[in-house]
C-alpha cells in the first residue's frame, strides 16, 4: 500500500529528472537548436555515416575476396590430391607423385596462411559494422530531435496564432 502511494510521486520525480537532463543537454548543445548550425550538423553527420558505410563495404569486399581466394586454393588442393591418387593408381613415377604431392601441400599451406588475414578482416568488419550502425543511429537521433523541435515550434506558432485570432474576436 505504501508502495502504491509513493509510486506517483516517484514517477513525477523521474519525469522531472528527465526534463532537467533534457534542459541540461539543450543548454550544453545550443547549436542543435540554432538554425545556422542545423544543416551543417546534419550534413556532417551524413558524411560521417557515408564514410562509415563505405568503410564497412570496403572491408567486407576485401574479406570476401580473401575468403574466396582461400576457398579457391583449398579447392585446387583437393583437385590435386584427387589427381595424385589417380596417378598413383595408374602407376606414375615416384618423382611425379612427389611433385604433385608437394604442390598440393603448398596450395594447402598457402590457403592456411590466409587465416590470420581473414580473422583480422573479420574483426575489422565487425568494427566497421558497429561504426556504421553508430553513425546511422547518431544521424537519425539528431534528425528526430530536429523534427520534434520543428513540430514543437509549429505548435507554438499555431497556438500564438489561435490566441491572436481569439483576441481579435
Amino acid at each position: 500500500m505504501l508502495k502504491q502511494m509513493i509510486e506517483p510521486a516517484q514517477q513525477e520525480l523521474d519525469a522531472q529528472n528527465r526534463r532537467q537532463q533534457l534542459e541540461q543537454f539543450r543548454n550544453a548543445n545550443p547549436e542543435l537548436s540554432d538554425p545556422t548550425y542545423k544543416d551543417p550538423i546534419i550534413k556532417m553527420l551524413q558524411v560521417r555515416k557515408d564514410r562509415a558505410t563505405g568503410s564497412y563495404r570496403r572491408v567486407n569486399s576485401e574479406l570476401q575476396r580473401v575468403q574466396g581466394f582461400k576457398d579457391q586454393l583449398t579447392s585446387y588442393a583437393q583437385e590435386y590430391e584427387t589427381q595424385w591418387v589417380k596417378a598413383a593408381q595408374a602407376g606414375d613415377t615416384v618423382q611425379n607423385l612427389q611433385v604433385q604431392m608437394d604442390f598440393g601441400r603448398r596450395l594447402r599451406d598457402t590457403a592456411a596462411a590466409q587465416e590470420p588475414e581473414i580473422e583480422a578482416l573479420t574483426r575489422k568488419s565487425g568494427q566497421a559494422t558497429q561504426q556504421a550502425v553508430a553513425e546511422n543511429k547518431r544521424l537519425k537521433t539528431v534528425q528526430e530531435f530536429q523534427r520534434r523541435q520543428k513540430i514543437k515550434a509549429d505548435l507554438e506558432l499555431d497556438r500564438r496564432q489561435n490566441k491572436d485570432m481569439q483576441d481579435l474576436l
